[in-house]
C-alpha cells in the first residue's frame, strides 16, 4: 500500500467519526491483521488513533492485545513500531491484561 495513502489514512483516524468508520463490520479486525502481516509502523499508528479517539472499539481490540504483547516483545530495534503497540496497549482496559502478562512472560521482558 503507497505511503502517501496510509499517512492519509493516519490523518483521517484522529477524527473520532472516521474512526468509528474504519471500526466496523470488522475492518479493524483486517486493519490490524494487515498491519501485523506486514510489520506496517503507519497502519499501527492508524490503529492507535482509533483507540484513541474511538473509545467503543476497545472491545473490538481487547482480543488482540495477547497478540500486541508478542509482537512488542519481537520488535527488536524498531522503536517507532514499539511505541505504536505499546501506545495503543495503553487504551486498552479489559480484565484480561494478568493472564496476558503471565502468558507472555510481559513484566520479564520490561524488566530486561
Amino acid at each position: 500500500m503507497g505511503k502517501e495513502l496510509v499517512a492519509l489514512a493516519v490523518n483521517l483516524t484522529a477524527n473520532q467519526r472516521n474512526g468509528e468508520i474504519l471500526a466496523q463490520d470488522g475492518q479493524l479486525d483486517e486493519l490490524i491483521g494487515r498491519a501485523s502481516k506486514f510489520g506496517d509502523t503507519l497502519l499501527f499508528k492508524c490503529v492507535r488513533n482509533i483507540a484513541q479517539f474511538n473509545p467503543n472499539s476497545l472491545e473490538m481490540m481487547e482480543v488482540h492485545l495477547e497478540d500486541y504483547a508478542i509482537m512488542v516483545q519481537n520488535c527488536g530495534e524498531n522503536t517507532d513500531l514499539l511505541l505504536e503497540l505499546l501506545g495503543t496497549m495503553v487504551y486498552m482496559h479489559t480484565d484480561q491484561w494478568e493472564l496476558v502478562i503471565e502468558k507472555t512472560n510481559f513484566i520479564e521482558f520490561i524488566h530486561n
